[in-house]
């Protein structure tokens, strides 16, 4: 049986690495069902429009971070890096969402940067 001091630093790493992307990959999820839900939540409009259809981007986003690849952890960043600017002037109803997408540039990079560390550490 393997006690936590006996599993070497690189599988930890990995293990570290593999949940912070499960866990940008379940916000982009929550994040992209949330932004399409606001269609349901507030009269039509085209700022409403554009958050659903920036809701469609997350959800795919969702889907290319069940993969391996990077590109999908560099654009979960800089998506959701857009919405560090309106973050101060959204309202109510979507401050809440704006927080759900910096957690998700939290674990994105965190994840990102584990992989970075990972692939240094390879012979």
């Amino acid at each position: 049986m393997e006690t936590e001091s006996n599993i070497p630093t690189a599988q930890r790493f990995a293990t570290i690495g593999r949940a912070a992307r499960a866990g940008s990959m379940f916000l982009a999820l929550v994040a992209g069902i949330l932004h399409i839900a606001m269609l349901w939540q507030q009269p039509l409009s085209p700022e409403v429009m554009l958050e659903a259809g920036r809701g469609v981007l997350l959800l795919l986003l969702a889907m290319g971070l069940m993969g391996t690849a990077r590109l999908s952890l560099i654009l979960a960043i800089s998506f959701g890096a857009t919405s560090l600017f309106t973050i101060e002037s959204a309202s109510d109803t979507t401050r809440w969402l704006s927080m759900v997408e910096v957690a998700l540039i939290i674990l994105a990079l965190s994840a990102l940067l584990i992989s970075l560390t990972e692939e240094q550490d390879a012979p």
